[in-house]
């Protein structure tokens, strides 16, 4: 995350509104974190300030393929 930052200082934004960070680390494992809004409506949340959430975390580490970035910049 902090790599993807100081390359990039603004995630990708989907057509949903979630904030995507993608970036690849030295040895080549690709990683994705997904943040959007919180859902969440039960009577428990009402009580607490939840404005966001961390969707996913996924990485290609033990996969044969790469995984593909949904940010344009990061394809080429």
């Amino acid at each position: 995350m902090r790599k993807f930052l100081k390359e990039h200082k603004e995630p990708y934004i989907d057509k949903n509104g979630a904030r995507i960070y993608e970036w690849e680390d030295k040895d080549k494992v690709r990683f994705r974190l997904v943040v959007g809004k919180n859902s969440t409506t039960t009577a428990e949340s009402k009580d607490l300030f939840l404005p966001e959430r961390t969707i996913t975390f996924y990485s290609d580490r033990n996969l044969k393929e790469k995984m593909k970035f949904k940010n344009p910049k990061l394809k080429a």
